[in-house]
């Protein structure tokens, strides 16, 4: 449902807080773009499922398989040229590769296969450079068979080479460069990412009601040694990176965070970089300009390794906008809308997802807000996309803002009103 034409601007509007992407459209500028540049492996060899950022020397590690389908660590320079390896051996024929890390030269993975009973076993295995086998935690399960809950597993690797494992919803567990048993530290709120910073350190993200927080964790102590609160932020990844104490990406883009002034500043715009969370997994974080990921190309559906790398701002003036608002929208349509925009560079769809509005405190806040902004004149969309019981559908239709389609579609000589409900 959609309803169209909303514009209304009292002189007395009060004002409020707009969406990123609000105020680029207001102004006629798009900010905070990226663009991708595919990062083509060596013929034969496949992606797997980590990697880390660009090093200083201007190479990318990523996990991957050999023509043979063998597993390693793939270090590639610029050019995509190989500049080193290091395998990853698997201790079952059918094991493959779920989980990993990589810091300070050496690689934590862990893999899990089916038994003959179709039990799931994982296995959490180090290596480095110059070892001839590698340390193997067999079933990581019966190794912490006193906790309970294990849930998912993510590994990170410390600057002195030990192992921090997440595997249950709110604990971390501790083991030394050989793999025994060093301890465990529980966290408030559930694991969502646990990563190393530059400097070595073991940063975990937890969830708390509507806010994210990251703990920096001591192995000394093994308890938290610092803790922020990244006030209405539903964080889902979190990165060590360049010029910042950390990064991290939500649904609207890439972030980076500066302890000292307590403030984040949005690198990445998705949107205004033509891709979305449903298109674009980050994967590292190097710096301000450049970021590490797998995108989804919109228009092949393939999902290819891609350096998106900082890019001039766009000034919409000769560019046709349609704007979308909407709650809590569906990723179909940020979609299609990406695929839109990379077919139609003479067009631009702008989508304003006021769900970020919305709370435990409120969890009708983004329809709320949408009213709010488009009654007041704050917000002029083109289309308003939603559902009949979604309020803000209701209260803009009561209130007149809405155009009938059909003399549009009665001239349309590609599109009639039929092609929307087949």
């Amino acid at each position: 449902m959609a309803l169209t034409g909303c514009s209304r601007q009292p002189p007395d509007a009060p004002e409020t807080d707009l969406l990123p992407g609000t105020a680029a459209v207001q102004s006629g500028i798009l900010t905070n773009i990226f663009k991708a540049e595919e990062f083509p492996l060596p013929d034969g060899y496949s992606l797997s499922s980590w990697m880390e950022p660009l090093k200083d020397d201007g190479t990318i590690a990523v996990g991957a398989a050999d023509p043979d389908g063998n597993r390693l660590i793939l270090t590639l320079d610029g050019s995509g040229n190989i500049a080193n390896t290091l395998p990853l051996p698997l201790s079952a024929e059918n094991a493959w590769l779920s989980e990993g890390a990589y810091f300070g030269g050496t690689a934590a993975y862990i893999t899990n296969y089916s038994t003959d009973t179709r039990k799931a076993v994982f296995q959490l295995h180090a290596t480095r450079s110059g070892d001839t086998e590698p340390y193997v935690i067999p079933d990581l399960a019966q190794f912490y068979a006193d906790d309970d809950g294990m849930e998912s597993y993510r590994v990170a690797v410390d600057g002195e080479g030990y192992l921090w494992l997440a595997c249950t919803r709110d604990k971390v567990f501790v083991l030394t460069p050989d793999l025994q048993k060093a301890g465990t530290v529980a966290l408030p709120g559930l694991i969502r990412d646990i990563t190393t910073d530059r400097d070595g350190k073991i940063l975990v993200l937890t969830g708390a009601e509507q806010d994210s927080l990251i703990h920096t964790l001591d192995r000394q102590s093994l308890s938290v040694s610092r803790e922020i609160r990244l006030k209405g932020t539903s964080a889902d990844g979190l990165f060590r990176c360049s010029g910042y104490d950390f990064c991290y990406s939500d649904d609207t883009g890439v972030k980076g965070y500066n302890a000292e002034t307590d403030t984040s500043v949005l690198l990445m715009d998705y949107q205004n970089s033509n891709t979305s969370s449903a298109d674009f997994t980050v994967c590292g974080v190097t710096d301000s300009d450049t970021i590490i990921g797998v995108r989804k190309n919109p228009l092949t559906n393939r999902s290819l390794l891609s350096l998106f790398r900082r890019s001039d701002d766009v000034d919409l003036s000769g560019v046709v906008t349609v704007e979308i608002a909407a709650v809590e929208p569906d990723n179909y349509i940020a979609s299609q809308i990406t695929a839109f925009n990379e077919e139609n560079p003479g067009i631009r769809v702008i989508l304003h997802d006021y769900s970020v509005y919305s709370n435990q405190e409120n969890p009708d806040g983004g329809n709320q807000k949408l009213t709010i902004d488009i009654l007041n004149g704050l917000l002029e969309p083109d289309l308003v996309y939603g559902r009949p019981f979604q309020s803000y559908m209701a209260e803009l239709a009561e209130n007149g803002l809405y155009t009938d389609l059909c003399p549009l579609f009665e001239k349309d000589e590609d599109l009639s009103a039929d092609d929307l409900y087949r």
